[in-house]
């Protein structure tokens, strides 16, 4: 056991050593955190190859996959998709058993249009006051991030 004496010649150093850990966990978290959140870690897995390809060529690519696809309305249900999805990732890419088309779940689907009212609310109050329906963009608007064809990226929606 560490002496009394031993901590008093040493309280200098163990503070500093202790506040050097402290940093590392922090600007490791925050790190790994952007890492985990950036488009390449997503398109990284076999699986998501097609996927980030189209989204490279769409109107969103300017948008990391998690602002659309993970729970934007606060931290910690965030994180906790993340985390749920990330194990369900992790399982299927280590037993190869994506299926060639992956499917969005009916989860995601409620995350990916919740997004899309997060983002353009101004348009979407008036498009749905008019039109008299329920706010599902993704009902009419399936294509625009990733396209219908695997590789042709998303539907070009801009006027010119």
């Amino acid at each position: 056991m560490i002496s009394k004496d031993y901590l008093n010649r040493h309280a200098l150093k163990l503070m500093v050593v202790g506040f050097a850990i402290g940093l590392l966990a922090v600007f490791g978290t925050v790190g790994a955190y952007s890492v985990f959140e950036s488009p390449e870690f997503c398109g990284y897995c076999h699986a998501m190859k097609a996927e980030h390809a189209t989204w490279e060529k769409g109107l969103h690519r300017n948008v990391d996959c998690v602002e659309c696809h993970l729970p934007n309305d606060n931290l910690a249900h965030h994180l906790v998709a993340k985390a749920e999805t990330g194990m369900v990732d992790v399982y299927h890419e280590t037993k190869r058993d994506y299926p060639a088309n992956i499917e969005i779940t009916e989860q995601g689907k409620q995350y990916v249009n919740d997004n899309c009212l997060r983002c353009h609310e101004e348009t979407n109050d008036k498009v749905h006051q008019s039109l008299g329906e329920t706010k599902n963009c993704i009902k009419c608007h399936q294509d625009v991030a990733h396209g219908q064809d695997h590789l042709e990226g998303g539907t070009n929606l801009e006027v010119k």
